[in-house]
């Protein structure tokens, strides 16, 4: 174990060594250890026989160090009042030796407690940071082909999420595309998003029509988390397939944001949601949306993560980032609205499409 004394009294550091089992270092003023930027210690014993101004300061700063503090005065004033919910525990004149021992005892267990927590600490973050690497990891890359163009951002939050797009070539001139968000943040949320997205390309590539593809996901979600011991979870989604050879766009929306189609003078058409949301009911009836498509359409898709608050998406905020690529204003949305640096508590997925005919 190793200590710290801030003391320039000799006499008192020699009884805090006699206390001690294990190294003990010594430093004459706290300025000394605040001016380091790693103190190898388990616990700081800080003798200051008449606090000062700036000694409620320094508690501050020594307290950030996350290593208890016994604090050891001769007056009892207004200061050490105040340092009370920074140190461990403090000491007047007279010292009792044998109360010393023991709080040095609780402190160094404590101590020790608080040192594994911060590595079991370190690893839940790397554990998460990998989880999130991985789900990044499922997302589509962009698609690119003469007649359609898809593009996707997503940002996560603090914590796992649940959102998710991807998107598949159904046939020459077909594609099918899907943004689904499972409600809830954590790993379990984002477990139950993984297991989706495994089930997906297969589902979208041999169904291909949304009412089948929605019915049969739904059917998916129901059946994976029936168990009793289980969580049910929700899932908004929209699914689109677009056809660029009948130049048409089929949808369902199933309790997820309304989704937007643009044309090239920005008058807009709105997808609205149409079906109910995943996981609410064993089965659905679900009746899709068949929109057309003439010459140019920029169709944006969103979760709810982009929603500040309880204020709605508007289709004039897209306005501006429909007449570039569909990879440059999908950047410079994000750009522009700042997604990348926010800090939010929901994961942020937006799709842009363009479909030339």
């Amino acid at each position: 174990m190793a200590y710290l004394v801030i003391s320039n009294d000799e006499q008192f550091v020699a009884m805090m060594t006699s206390l001690l089992h294990g190294d003990v270092m010594q430093c004459l003023q706290v300025e000394e250890v605040l001016s380091q930027k790693y103190v190898k210690a388990q616990l700081i014993i800080w003798h200051e026989p008449h606090p000062t101004s700036k000694t409620l300061m320094h508690c501050e700063q020594l307290f950030q160090r996350h290593i208890p503090i016994l604090y050891f005065t001769v007056d009892m004033t207004n200061a050490v009042e105040r340092i009370i919910p920074f140190v461990f525990d403090f000491f007047i004149m007279p010292y009792n030796t044998l109360y010393i021992t023991a709080k040095i005892q609780t402190a160094m267990q404590y101590s020790l407690s608080m040192k594994a927590l911060q590595q079991q600490t370190r690893f839940l973050e790397k554990d998460l940071q990998t989880a999130k690497n991985v789900q990044k990891s499922a997302l589509t890359p962009s698609l690119y082909k003469k007649n359609i163009q898809v593009d996707g951002f997503y940002v996560t939050s603090h914590v796992l999420g649940g959102d998710m797009y991807c998107w598949f070539e159904v046939s020459e001139h077909q594609t099918a595309i899907i943004l689904y968000d499972v409600m809830g943040h954590g790993v379990a949320s984002s477990l139950v998003t993984m297991s989706i997205r495994s089930l997906l390309r297969g589902m979208m590539t041999r169904l291909a029509d949304p009412n089948l593809v929605v019915q049969e996901l739904n059917r998916h979600i129901n059946e994976l988390y029936k168990d009793e011991y289980m969580d049910s979870y929700l899932v908004t989604a929209i699914y689109l397939l677009v056809d660029t050879e009948a130049n048409t766009l089929q949808y369902v929306n199933a309790g997820h944001p309304t989704g937007y189609i643009f044309n090239e003078h920005g008058a807009c058409i709105e997808l609205k949601a149409n079906a109910p949301i995943l996981g609410l009911l064993p089965t659905l009836k679900i009746q899709k949306t068949e929109l057309p498509l003439h010459d140019y359409a920029r169709i944006v898709l969103y979760t709810d993560g982009l929603q500040q608050e309880d204020e709605s998406v508007e289709p004039k905020q897209f306005l501006p980032y429909i007449a570039q690529s569909n990879v440059a204003d999908l950047r410079n949305f994000v750009e522009n609205q700042q997604l990348a640096n926010m800090q939010q508590l929901d994961d942020i997925s937006l799709v842009f499409i363009t479909v030339s005919t």
